[in-house]
């Protein structure tokens, strides 16, 4: 075998696990900005959903804002993942913490500190997927 199959094998390889990488990260932006923007039009459907009573408005408001912003932030890592590495390494840990408070805070937040767990788990292990196909790449 020559270098220039291998080369384009890995190179293809590390296409595949970018695509792989950025749908995914794709669909987590959508889930959280959809959550934001419910959050921020239409609070008191979620506190009901919740069953929490003490909850105020303004907060929940503001939640959806903070999660609006999360998710355009993190919009740039998905464009080009390679080369922006800070975000989309420290993307996961924050999700991990996130849904980690979420389930603590208990309640209704329990699955969505699950689902909040599992989007960080899986855009960890595509992430570190893609980085390796990526430095195979390089000669």
């Amino acid at each position: 075998m020559d270098n220039t199959l291998l080369l384009g094998f890995t190179q293809d390889a590390a296409r595949k696990a970018r695509e792989a990488y950025r749908t995914a990260l794709g669909v987590v932006l959508i889930l959280e900005a959809a959550a934001g923007l419910s959050l921020l039009l239409w609070p008191a459907s979620l506190n009901r959903i919740l069953g929490d009573g003490a909850a105020s408005t303004p907060w929940l408001r503001l939640c959806g804002v903070l999660l609006l912003i999360v998710a355009a932030l993190s919009l740039s890592g998905r464009g080009e993942p390679s080369r922006s590495k800070i975000l989309n390494l420290l993307g996961p840990p924050a999700r991990l913490g996130l849904g980690a408070l979420l389930i603590f805070a208990g309640g209704g937040l329990i699955f969505a500190g699950l689902a909040e767990i599992a989007a960080a788990l899986a855009l960890a292990q595509l992430y570190f997927k893609y980085f390796e196909a990526e430095v195979t790449t390089r000669p």
